[in-house]
């Protein structure tokens, strides 16, 4: 879902994504959303410099002149820390280290004002340090901007250290969701649980960390039933687990959970994870 703003800023009409045609879509992408991919290098076309590039994605978004649009990279560059804006327009990405071609490609990602930012492993590729300055940026270009970010990530430290609300995934679908603290605090599912016991403690006793038995599915040919069941700790040849694949229920207040064996699963009123539903738990 995205939310558009009509004649009243403060009035956001949820719209269907998925129901859109490939020209609005083109308007959004890159304007209202933006992405950071994980791989930078990959991202960037080689051939070109990193200024022929950012300039690329403003004048296709905004009514800009070509010396406008140049204002506007340099002022990204500057935005994302990057020292000497001007002349680093006219670098190629190979003359860049990986952690200023990261900033390379925040710096075009946020130079259309987006609403929302989709950040796929940011950090993937850096060393802990850079690790450290990216997600502070992100961070701190967050709460100037007032935009919002949805962190693609298998770290949980970055998430403990920079969510607010996670959703976790398996097989492509959504797991668990609810507020940072209820996840880490009591994690429901078996794999969010299994994720957890996979990850070691600093100062607990040195022992075999726990790991999630078997391989993914192949999303193509998922097994019956609940996808995560030949897997699961807690799957004791339950017919039900075999039968049905469980949908989303809100165990508690804002916490929702995709398991048969959660306590209250079966119980809870509400069985569907929408937009109008997030939206109000999170008032």
């Amino acid at each position: 879902m995205h939310s558009e703003t009509g004649s009243d800023p403060v009035n956001l009409l949820p719209v269907n994504l998925l129901s859109l045609s490939e020209k609005r879509m083109q308007k959004i992408r890159g304007n209202e959303i933006a992405m950071i991919f994980q791989e930078p290098m990959t991202s960037l076309n080689p051939v070109y410099t990193v200024g022929e590039q950012i300039l690329e994605a403003i004048l296709l978004h905004q009514q800009v002149t070509r010396k406008q649009a140049i204002d506007i990279a340099v002022q990204a560059l500057v935005d994302v820390g990057i020292a000497d804006a001007v002349s680093r327009l006219k670098v190629y990405p190979h003359q860049m280290s990986g952690g200023m071609r990261q900033r390379i490609m925040i710096a075009m990602a946020l130079a259309c004002q987006p609403k929302l930012l989709l950040a796929d492993e940011p950090t993937t590729a850096l060393d802990v340090t850079i690790q450290a300055q990216i997600l502070e940026l992100l961070r701190k270009l967050q709460e100037e901007r007032g935009m919002s970010i949805m962190l693609i990530t298998h770290d949980l430290g970055v998430v403990a250290e920079n969510a607010d609300v996670v959703a976790v995934m398996y097989a492509g679908r959504v797991v668990e969701y609810g507020s940072v603290y209820d996840v880490f605090d009591n994690p429901l599912h078996p794999y969010t649980r299994g994720l957890f016991d996979s990850m070691p403690v600093l100062g607990a006793p040195k022992s075999r960390l726990r790991t999630i038995q078997g391989n993914v599915p192949n999303p193509a040919n998922l097994p019956q039933g609940c996808p995560f069941h030949p897997r699961c700790r807690s799957y004791e040849g339950d017919a039900q687990c075999t039968a049905a694949d469980p949908p989303l229920h809100e165990i508690t207040p804002g916490h929702w959970a995709s398991c048969w064996h959660v306590d209250g699963h079966c119980d809870s009123k509400m069985t569907q994870l929408d937009v109008a539903t997030i939206r109000q738990s999170q008032i």
